[in-house]
């Protein structure tokens, strides 16, 4: 079949390896066509239901592209490609469908966040634009994500420098300092009160001092996190924070086998940890949160309920749940670098949910 469109570039990933792409239809006439016309530009891959499109994906590495037909026997498009978009969201996904499956298409948009519809029957020229188009946008997702990754992990290793800075500096010069003021105060021959109470006064500020330091450098990175790993840092910090909000009651439950984490991962659920709980500290109002931790090969899932005043998601611009800050942007952000996904749930007088669904290992591509 002759080509009337010229490309610049070959849609071809690094290192030469021509790029995968899934087509699924019940129709064995259309998968041949569409292998033949497209065997030269992609590795094509081909299902016949969503059961074996299924199969193939979570089988297979790197997956840029599928196109499924939206009308077939047991599973429709709409749900395959919703169920494929929780095994890899940045999958470019396309959905094939008639003129007069107008709701389909508005069902395929919101459930499974379809790249574009094509209309059927397909014309090859136009389907190719399309596909160049996908596998460009799949591209530059690729790039952002793992520029993105990178100056996480940047900062993360900054944090980790200052916390140990702050936990080695203060830890020798505040002792010290405190051995200096009891060795004047021990000099001092004729001690009167007002000068007794100063002395105290200045003892109380180191106290405070080696506080803060502390403080500072927990939130930075706690150093439990590196020691003891994960787990045993959030039994720490749900602790910690019921001494300090003792009207609050925290549930923390791990379902299923613990299995290890990735770097990346672990900081990555122990970030969104820390955030939802300043966020309940701060603003939620709650008497009782609820926090667990399941290992669900391959997948591990951190969820976080409180039951607070919650808030209206639908009217709030980009940032923390409330509306204010970075935090819930900081999030995402972090969840979609190691390939996850963030899902927040909340409405007035009824709480918040915040469930994050990360990668254990292999999982985790660049």
């Amino acid at each position: 079949m002759p080509h009337n469109i010229s490309f610049p570039e070959a849609p071809n990933s690094t290192a030469g390896e021509i790029v995968k792409l899934l087509y699924v239809d019940d129709e064995p006439v259309n998968l041949s066509n569409f292998s033949m016309v497209f065997e030269d530009e992609f590795t094509v891959l081909t299902a016949s239901s969503g059961d074996e499109a299924l199969k193939i994906f979570r089988d297979e590495n790197d997956i840029a592209i599928v196109v499924a037909d939206q009308r077939m026997p047991g599973m429709s498009g709409v749900e395959l490609l919703e169920r494929l978009r929780r095994y890899d969201p940045d999958t470019i996904r396309i959905i094939l469908t008639g003129y007069t499956d107008a709701d389909d298409i508005v069902d395929a948009i919101n459930r499974g966040n379809v790249y574009q519809y094509v209309l059927k029957p397909w014309r090859e020229d136009p389907l190719r634009i399309t596909l160049h188009r996908a596998l460009e946008t799949y591209r530059l997702q690729k790039e952002n994500k793992l520029l993105s990754r990178r100056l996480l992990q940047v900062a993360e290793e900054e944090q980790k420098r200052i916390a140990r800075n702050l936990h080695d500096d203060f830890g020798q010069v505040l002792p010290t300092l405190r051995y200096a003021v009891e060795k004047i105060r021990g000099s001092v021959t004729d001690m009167v009160p007002q000068l007794a109470a100063e002395f105290d006064t200045v003892n109380r500020l180191i106290e405070r001092l080696g506080d803060i330091s502390r403080a500072a450098a927990t939130a930075l990175r706690p150093d439990i996190l590196d020691r003891m790993g994960l787990l045993a840092t959030m039994e720490w910090a749900i602790k910690d924070f019921h001494n300090r909000h003792p009207e609050i009651d925290v549930e923390f439950e791990v379902i299923g086998q613990e299995k290890p984490f990735l770097p990346e991962v672990e900081t990555t659920l122990f970030r969104v940890f820390q955030e939802s709980f300043n966020n309940i500290a701060k603003h939620a109002k709650a008497t009782k949160v609820e926090v667990a931790m399941t290992f669900m090969h391959p997948q591990v899932i951190l969820a976080i309920r409180d039951n607070g005043v919650g808030c209206d998601l639908t009217n709030q611009p980009v940032g923390r749940a409330d509306g204010s800050g970075v935090g819930l942007r900081g999030m995402r952000e972090r969840v979609s670098s190691v390939n996850g996904t963030l899902t927040i749930r909340s409405k007035l007088g009824m709480g918040t949910l915040i469930r994050a669904e990360l990668p254990l290992q292999e999982g985790l591509k660049p």
